[in-house]
Protein backbone atom coordinates (compact mmCIF):
# COMPACT_ATOMS: atom_id res chain seq x y z
CA UNK A 1 0.00 0.00 0.00
CA UNK A 2 1.33 3.44 -0.85
CA UNK A 3 2.06 6.10 1.73
CA UNK A 4 -0.62 8.35 0.26
CA UNK A 5 -3.28 5.66 0.55
CA UNK A 6 -2.21 4.92 4.12
CA UNK A 7 -2.54 8.63 4.99
CA UNK A 8 -5.99 8.75 3.42
CA UNK A 9 -7.12 5.69 5.38
CA UNK A 10 -5.82 7.18 8.63
CA UNK A 11 -7.90 10.29 7.97
CA UNK A 12 -10.98 8.15 7.37
CA UNK A 13 -10.67 6.65 10.84
CA UNK A 14 -11.85 9.93 12.37
CA UNK A 15 -15.09 9.92 10.37
CA UNK A 16 -18.40 8.44 11.45
CA UNK A 17 -19.33 4.94 10.33
CA UNK A 18 -21.81 6.39 7.87
CA UNK A 19 -19.18 8.69 6.33
CA UNK A 20 -16.68 5.85 6.14
CA UNK A 21 -19.22 3.64 4.39
CA UNK A 22 -20.11 6.41 1.95
CA UNK A 23 -16.46 6.90 0.99
CA UNK A 24 -15.89 3.15 0.82
CA UNK A 25 -18.85 2.86 -1.55
CA UNK A 26 -17.42 5.61 -3.77
CA UNK A 27 -14.04 3.88 -3.88
CA UNK A 28 -15.60 0.53 -4.72
CA UNK A 29 -17.72 2.09 -7.47
CA UNK A 30 -14.67 3.80 -8.96
CA UNK A 31 -12.72 0.52 -8.93
CA UNK A 32 -15.64 -1.33 -10.51
CA UNK A 33 -15.86 1.31 -13.25
CA UNK A 34 -12.13 1.10 -13.95
CA UNK A 35 -12.34 -2.69 -14.21
CA UNK A 36 -15.33 -2.45 -16.56
CA UNK A 37 -13.51 0.01 -18.84
CA UNK A 38 -10.37 -2.13 -18.85
CA UNK A 39 -12.40 -5.23 -19.77
CA UNK A 40 -14.21 -3.34 -22.50
CA UNK A 41 -10.96 -2.12 -24.03
CA UNK A 42 -9.39 -5.58 -23.85
CA UNK A 43 -12.40 -7.24 -25.43
CA UNK A 44 -12.89 -4.66 -28.20
CA UNK A 45 -9.56 -3.00 -29.09
CA UNK A 46 -10.74 -2.28 -32.65
CA UNK A 47 -13.64 -0.20 -31.31
CA UNK A 48 -11.27 1.78 -29.10
CA UNK A 49 -8.91 2.42 -32.03
CA UNK A 50 -11.85 3.56 -34.13
CA UNK A 51 -13.04 5.97 -31.43
CA UNK A 52 -9.50 7.33 -31.03
CA UNK A 53 -9.19 7.91 -34.78
CA UNK A 54 -12.58 9.64 -34.85
CA UNK A 55 -11.57 11.93 -31.97
CA UNK A 56 -8.27 12.81 -33.65
CA UNK A 57 -10.04 13.53 -36.94
CA UNK A 58 -12.52 15.81 -35.17
CA UNK A 59 -9.65 17.64 -33.49
CA UNK A 60 -7.81 18.09 -36.80
CA UNK A 61 -10.98 19.50 -38.36
CA UNK A 62 -11.24 22.04 -35.52
CA UNK A 63 -14.39 20.48 -34.10
CA UNK A 64 -13.07 20.19 -30.54
CA UNK A 65 -12.82 22.71 -27.70
CA UNK A 66 -10.45 22.98 -24.72
CA UNK A 67 -11.57 21.01 -21.67
CA UNK A 68 -11.47 24.17 -19.53
CA UNK A 69 -14.00 25.77 -21.85
CA UNK A 70 -16.30 22.76 -21.76
CA UNK A 71 -16.42 22.43 -18.00
CA UNK A 72 -16.30 26.15 -17.26
CA UNK A 73 -13.01 26.28 -15.38
CA UNK A 74 -11.40 29.64 -14.90
CA UNK A 75 -7.68 29.49 -15.44
CA UNK A 76 -5.47 30.58 -12.58
CA UNK A 77 -3.11 33.44 -13.51
CA UNK A 78 0.00 31.25 -13.53
CA UNK A 79 -1.62 27.97 -14.58
CA UNK A 80 -1.68 26.66 -18.11
CA UNK A 81 -4.71 25.10 -19.75
CA UNK A 82 -5.81 21.66 -18.68
CA UNK A 83 -4.86 18.99 -21.15
CA UNK A 84 -5.97 15.41 -21.50
CA UNK A 85 -3.04 13.25 -22.49
CA UNK A 86 -2.63 9.56 -23.14
CA UNK A 87 0.27 8.20 -21.15
CA UNK A 88 -0.42 4.69 -22.37
CA UNK A 89 0.02 3.08 -25.76
CA UNK A 90 -0.97 5.02 -28.85
CA UNK A 91 -4.36 3.48 -29.55
CA UNK A 92 -4.88 5.43 -32.77
CA UNK A 93 -2.22 3.45 -34.66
Amino acid sequence: MTELLERALRRLESLTSEEQDAIASQIMEALDNEEAWARSFQEKPAVLRSLAREALDEHRRGETRPLDELIGLNRLPDAGPHHITNSGPNLAD
